[in-house]
């Protein structure tokens, strides 16, 4: 189903339907699945219609020479699924906008010329819409002028009272006047005369009564006639409209048993096509997963080559500052070996000239003091700078590699990171090896092989059997801490895993590069 609830659209059809200068209205679906709306509608016909038509599902509602078609519009891009819906929904519409005399679908703008359109239309044709609906405003006009010839008729056909007949004498006044020219006459003579005058006076009553009962016979005998003649009128109306709508239902029934045909033909298609993406998903699944085996395969022997240049470039720093140290503490041996010597040459030296400066060694001596002084305070202060300048030496050189084992740990951070959402898009094992473990209900130690997939850290007795000894669920570690010694196991490659259920376990690695990557892959699972 679908929703039309957009009162736009009832309003807007209602307009076109009584004739208003709106005829024509587009409805979509405006980036939904089933709530269609109102696009846009216009008053130019047609030709307007169709320049706002885009490349999406539309409906069409448009008058046309006071009809009115239902158009679908599905372009040839659209797929086989939403093909199917859209026939679906275009029953609602069709329920929704039950004035139209045709339906449509359309998948390009050619099937929608003035010549297909007025073709389906029936244009010319004495044809009435599938449903009643209510009077256009030429329609309202030819009813009214229809309305008043009618009356017209019946006041010309209803007959007016006609006088006397110009064949009938008046007996009584010629009698009347014959009378009075003839006063003489005999009693007899007036009597028969009035006798006369009473009969022609009878007669005449009785022709009149005749000709009133003629008229009224007569105008009973029209207007029966005119009854029949609209009842005949009215039952070959009735008569067409009936053959009209069984020819009418026939088409329509035809019409959507065509379309359920297309339908089911459309969902067997889609239905294959559903296999067939399944099956191309299953494959490029499984094409992903060997991929994603051997991008895993390959990060850890990168992750193993960068430990190693790691531990290498660790290795040389370390010897580079030894040898440092080495040299630093060579060249101040050779320093004091030469002070040594150069003070035993000058001791040397003054004792041979000691008698023949005798006289000038104590001012000599004053002077002597005073430039010894300057140089001991010099060396002093050059050695002191000395030995400032290798502290900061040092303490950069401490930095540095600390600074590389951090962007290491970052980096192994970083990739274990990556691993697990590659690993819970693919449900696959983040991180696996062996380490020796100690349970809380237990003082020995035990070699296990452990992975760690999802939120869990399964442990195995050896990387051979299918079914672990023990899963332990992550989600419900509340403290991850490296082991101290003097509390946990006496060991520095150690860290603790402890759970909100009471229960802790003990992790060793016999290398600490081994136990820092194991415990990053649990600080990134846990979180």
């Amino acid at each position: 189903m679908c929703d039309l609830s957009d009162p736009r659209i009832t309003q807007t059809y209602q307009d076109i339907v009584d004739g208003a200068a709106t005829d024509w209205m587009i409805l979509g679906y405006n980036d939904s699945r089933d709530v269609i709306s109102l696009y846009e509608s216009g008053s130019q016909g047609l030709g307007e219609f169709r320049t706002k038509l885009t490349e999406e599902i539309l409906f069409g509602y448009v008058r046309v020479e006071d009809r009115f078609i239902l158009i679908s519009y599905v372009p040839d891009k659209v797929s086989g699924v939403r093909r199917a819906r859209t026939l679906v929904h275009s029953r609602s519409v069709a329920a929704l906008l039950q004035v139209h005399h045709a339906s449509l679908t359309a998948s390009s703008l050619s099937d929608l010329s003035d010549l297909n359109v007025r073709t389906r239309l029936k244009l010319g044709e004495n044809q009435v819409p599938n449903r009643s609906r209510p009077p256009s405003l030429s329609e309202r006009k030819r009813n009214s002028l229809q309305a008043k010839r009618q009356s017209l008729q019946q006041q010309e056909n209803i007959p007016s009272m006609p006088s006397s007949p110009a064949s009938y004498v008046d007996t009584f006044e010629e009698a009347q006047e014959h009378l009075t020219m003839n006063d003489q006459m005999s009693a007899d003579e007036q009597e028969r005369l009035e006798r006369v005058r009473l009969e022609h006076q009878r007669i005449e009553d009785q022709k009149r009564q005749d000709e009133l009962a003629r008229l009224e016979e007569q105008r009973r005998v029209d207007e029966e006639n005119k009854k029949r003649a609209a009842d005949e009128q009215k039952r070959i109306e009735e008569e067409k409209k009936r053959r009209e709508d069984e020819e009418r239902a026939a088409a329509e029934q035809k019409r959507i048993a065509d379309e359920q045909r297309r339908a089911a033909e459309e969902e067997k298609r889609v239905a294959l096509e559903q296999k067939r993406v399944a099956e191309e998903k299953k494959r490029v699944a499984d094409e992903q997963k060997r991929a994603a085996e051997a991008e895993r395969a390959r990060q850890q022997q990168e992750e193993a080559e960068h430990a190693r240049k790691q531990q290498e470039e660790a290795d040389r720093v370390r010897k580079q500052q030894e040898e440092a140290d080495r040299a630093q503490k060579q060249q101040e041996e050779a320093e004091r070996v030469r002070k040594q010597q150069e003070e035993a040459e000058r001791q040397r030296r003054e004792q041979e000239l000691v008698e023949q400066r005798r006289l000038q060694q104590e001012a000599e001596a004053r002077k002597r003091a005073d430039e010894e002084k300057k140089r001991v305070a010099e060396e002093k202060r050059r050695a002191e700078e000395q030995s400032r300048l290798e502290e900061e030496k040092r303490v950069k050189d401490q930095k540095r590699i600390e600074q590389l084992k951090k962007q290491a740990e970052d980096e192994q951070k970083r990739k274990l990171q990556q691993q697990m959402r590659q690993a819970e898009k693919t449900k696959d094992v983040l991180i696996q090896g062996v380490a020796n473990i100690q349970s809380h209900l237990s003082p020995f130690w035990h070699r296990r092989f452990f992975t760690i997939r999802g939120k869990s850290l399964s442990l195995y007795a050896d990387q051979l059997a299918s079914q672990p000894l023990t899963v332990v669920d992550l989600t419900g570690t509340v403290a991850l801490r490296w082991a101290d010694p003097e509390v946990d196991a006496f060991l520095s490659n150690a860290f603790v895993i402890c759970n909100k259920d009471g229960s802790s376990y003990q992790v060793f690695a016999e290398r600490q590069q081994d136990a820092s990557t194991i415990f990053t892959a649990l600080q990134t699972v846990i979180g």
